[in-house]
């Protein structure tokens, strides 16, 4: 079981079983066990897509909901930038623990670290270019912003 804190600072266990699959896929439709599929493209779509991740994230974190009178609302409320990212991450830890066979589990883990690394090196080089752009000024024949510009 992995944890992650919400915006709120309200801690959150996450744990895939078997009964969490069957929940999740009659409340949502997402079928957890696929989402290695594919070259890991549904898990993928699956944290790129905010609600749908929520929604599924908060039927695995149902049962500590209800005890601490939290609704899927106030849940999805607390999950923003850095808290998100750390729901995402405790949500692939624990799907990547629910695997019985280690072996499928040292591929799943190797697959997501170079994904990781992928994503990392690709938001690098965005960076870098940003970054060249930022310090070139501006560009084009285009004059750059006047301090008489009139307004409406």
């Amino acid at each position: 079981m992995t944890n992650f804190k919400d915006s709120g600072g309200r801690a959150w266990p996450v744990a895939v079983t078997v009964w969490g699959c069957k929940r999740v896929k009659s409340l949502t439709g997402v079928d957890l066990y696929k989402l290695i599929g594919d070259e890991l493209k549904p898990l993928g779509e699956l944290l790129n897509d905010p609600g749908t991740f929520c929604d599924v994230l908060f039927v695995l974190c149902e049962d500590e909901a209800k005890r601490s009178g939290v609704t899927d609302e106030q849940f999805g409320r607390a999950l923003a930038g850095d808290s998100f990212h750390a729901a995402q991450e405790a949500f692939v830890a624990a799907l990547v623990d629910f695997f019985p066979n280690p072996k499928a589990r040292a591929a799943l883990t190797k697959a997501l670290n170079a994904a990781r690394a992928l994503m990392e090196a690709e938001m690098d080089r965005a960076t870098a270019e940003l970054d060249r752009i930022g310090s070139s000024g501006p560009s084009g024949n285009s004059p750059g912003p006047s301090g008489s510009t009139p307004t409406p």
